[in-house]
């Protein structure tokens, strides 16, 4: 149940506009549905990925991320875990240098 929400989290935390990250993260959304008891609105939550991955400079790991997710079985979220640690370093620099920012609001 905990790795089904963290693919969700993954969904909405990740994203990137140097491929076609929504449009790769709108496939990988939907063929999740399948493995995940959470619901997800699968175009709402891929904008939000694509806008959070450009202002955050990190699109380049979030199409390694979602080119990874694309290539293994949706269901398999682990496969992908070094491509979601970069993502989520790259997430982290962003944040230690811009901590006012929106997207770095842990409490929001």
């Amino acid at each position: 149940m905990i790795r089904r929400i963290v693919v969700l989290v993954a969904l909405a935390f990740a994203a990137s506009c140097g491929g076609d990250v929504e449009g790769d993260c709108l496939e990988v959304c939907e063929a999740s549905k399948d493995c995940t008891e959470t619901e997800a609105n699968c175009k709402s939550l891929c904008s939000r990925v694509a806008d959070e991955a450009e202002a955050t400079e990190c699109e380049s790991q979030t199409n390694d991320y979602y080119a990874c997710r694309l290539d293994n079985d949706a269901c398999n979220a682990e496969a992908c875990d070094a491509e979601y640690g970069e993502l989520s370093v790259c997430k982290l620099d962003f944040c230690l240098e811009h901590p006012d920012h929106e997207l770095c609001d842990i409490d929001g």
